[in-house]
């Protein structure tokens, strides 16, 4: 459910400032969160 909340509320940050740079670093959070 935490990771369901996650997403909703980044994406709705990304609808408002939305950039490849937020995805980058969205997506390198992710990845070290796994580790």
């Amino acid at each position: 459910m935490e990771v369901f909340l996650v997403i909703a509320f980044t994406h709705f940050l990304a609808l408002l400032s939305p950039g490849p740079d937020f995805f980058l670093i969205l997506t390198s959070l992710l990845q070290k969160g796994r580790r």
